[in-house]
């Protein structure tokens, strides 16, 4: 008899695909510093295994925004920011599930 083995398979193919997915967290960034960030990393906060979040474009300095979407990273991220001028920044343990938005401050002077 096939017939077990067959609905056996139907319902593991089943719960595959049933399987909750991993929550999607929107975050804006909010640029204030001076120069546009061309780059943004992401990792679950205290790991290091941060990877590269697509933007549409350069995020313009001194208040330019945009959104992006944190998919499986939990609600604690560290996010590496990187500037046109090759400086970057690193905010950590970022909690994405209690807060929407970001600034990301004026850098130092070099």
């Amino acid at each position: 008899m096939h017939l077990p083995r067959t609905l056996l398979a139907a319902s593991l193919l089943c719960s595959a695909f049933s399987a909750p997915a991993a929550p999607l967290h929107y975050l804006t960034l909010i640029n204030r510093a001076h120069a546009p960030i061309t780059s943004l990393e992401v990792a679950a906060s205290e790991t290091d295994a941060f990877h590269i979040l697509a933007l549409a474009g350069p995020i313009a300095g001194g208040g330019g925004q945009a959104i992006v979407a944190l998919r499986g990273t939990g609600c604690r991220v560290d996010l590496r920011v990187i500037f046109n001028d090759g400086r970057r920044a690193l905010y950590s343990a970022t909690d994405v599930c209690r807060g929407d938005r970001l600034v990301i401050s004026a850098l130092p002077a070099r």
